[in-house]
């Protein structure tokens, strides 16, 4: 049998289904090696692992993605609610605000507003505020007036005497206010109150807008006030007046109603000169019923308005 396969050497077999093979044809002799197909899309089992290892790696990144977009599209209802949190806030304190403001209206004065409304003429505010302008005899007959002399003659009044200190006369004029002099001596050494101190006074009295100039304080040719202003040192500097004042009028003054009305406080007076013995009473001297107003400013404070006369006898 050996013998019969070495005869068959060179010899092909074909394959199933095949035609037989002409042996002594060596140009169509076929390989019964397979036929290869080119390496195009063929993968090793290493290749495909790492494939499929990189597509499990990349799924977590897809996943993590995701989420993302979920927080921003829950940041903007959060920002809306924080700015209606902002506006309702600012509401409410604008609120309180304006309440807090018609609480101190309330408490700084007795208004009721819409009508008039009485007052105890023997209150605390009324006295107070009529303390501040009622004049005596002697200011009367020296000023009688209503004017701008009066109106600083009567916020220096209101100036304590803890705001006055020791001066000199530097620049004093005697000449510009006869009947006061200022000469140091050991005797006499002359007062001041700075400029602001005056200003201050006006504002509280008659309010911001008041416009009354400065000037010296003295009420006529009298020896009522004596000081002078002296613009350069920016103080009003004492003077001295010698004169004895002498008086022989009489005057009676009362309140008879005080009322308010919306933000004016109203008060009236019955003024009553009496003549001296064998004098006559100046024209100047009115008696009758003097109105004055004050009104209730942006600093809540009471401010003379006005001043007017009424004939009564």
């Amino acid at each position: 049998m050996n013998n019969d396969l070495n005869n068959m050497t060179g010899v092909k077999i074909s394959p199933p289904n095949e035609n037989p093979v002409n042996a002594s044809n060596t140009q169509h002799q076929t390989s019964t090696t397979p036929t290869q197909i080119p390496n195009q899309t063929q993968q090793t089992p290493t290749q495909i692992n790492n494939m499929q290892q990189s597509q499990v790696n990349q799924q977590p990144i897809q996943e993590e993605q995701k989420p993302k977009k979920k927080k921003r599209n829950k940041l903007v209802p959060f920002l809306l609610l924080l700015l209606l949190i902002a506006g309702g806030y600012n509401v409410y304190s604008s609120k309180e605000y304006q309440k807090t403001i018609n609480d101190i209206k309330d408490k700084c004065s007795p208004i009721k507003a819409g009508k008039e409304t009485k007052l105890d003429i023997n209150s605390e505010i009324v006295q107070e505020l009529y303390k501040k302008v009622a004049t005596n005899m002697r200011e009367d007959l020296a000023n009688p007036e209503f004017n701008n002399s009066m109106k600083l003659y009567l916020a220096y009044r209101q100036i304590l005497e803890r705001d006055k200190y020791e001066s000199n006369c530097n620049l004093f004029d005697i000449n510009s206010m006869e009947p006061f002099t200022c000469i140091e001596s050991t005797t006499y050494t002359p007062k001041a109150i700075k400029e602001e101190t005056i200003k201050s006074k006006l504002i509280e009295l008659f309010g911001e807008d008041n416009n009354i100039p400065l000037q010296n304080i003295q009420l006529g040719n009298s020896c009522i006030g004596g000081y002078q202003y002296i613009e350069k040192r920016g103080e009003f500097v004492e003077g001295y007046c010698s004169s004895q004042i002498t008086n022989s009028f009489e005057v009676t003054k009362k309140i008879i109603s005080a009322t308010t009305t919306q933000t004016n406080i109203i008060i009236k007076e019955d003024v009553k000169y009496h003549e001296g013995e064998k004098l006559y009473l100046p024209e100047s001297l009115k008696s009758g019923i003097y109105t004055y107003v004050f009104q209730l400013d942006y600093n809540y404070h009471y401010i003379l308005k006005e001043k007017t006369y009424e004939s009564k006898y």
